[in-house]
């Protein structure tokens, strides 16, 4: 499921709601008892982070919903509001009908591989 730097591709296609919903599952199921979530400006990005939140509340976890932020604001509010992880949906530069998911640590770090592989195994 993750790539390098998340997960990117088409909306509706690679990047979908049930996909983001999966991510929200496997990060509270994984532990993170609270999780920031963030987002660009993009069009789909209310809706992907809607289901975020919904995988994450659903699994009884706490999310810290920042709205549109730039990808270092939420990776900082990770570490001041003393969050488990953080979660931006970004497409970062790729088009506009794309957009993504990227993970941070608790120290405000993207999810390093040992990390990305674990939630896929989750969400497997």
């Amino acid at each position: 499921m993750f790539g390098t730097s998340g997960v990117r591709g088409p909306v509706g296609e690679e990047v979908t709601a049930d996909l983001a919903l999966d991510v929200g599952r496997a990060l509270a199921t994984d532990g993170a008892e609270t999780v920031v979530v963030g987002r660009d400006a993009r069009d789909s990005g209310r809706m992907l982070a809607r289901a975020l939140v919904a995988g994450l509340t659903e699994c009884g976890s706490d999310a810290i919903d920042v709205g549109v932020e730039a990808t270092p604001t939420v990776a900082r509010a990770v570490v001041r509001e003393g969050a488990d992880a953080g979660v931006v949906v970004t497409a970062s530069h790729n088009p506009a009908p794309d957009n993504g998911i990227k993970l941070w640590t608790e120290s405000g770090r993207a999810f390093g591989e040992g990390e990305r592989r674990r939630l896929d195994d989750l969400g497997d």
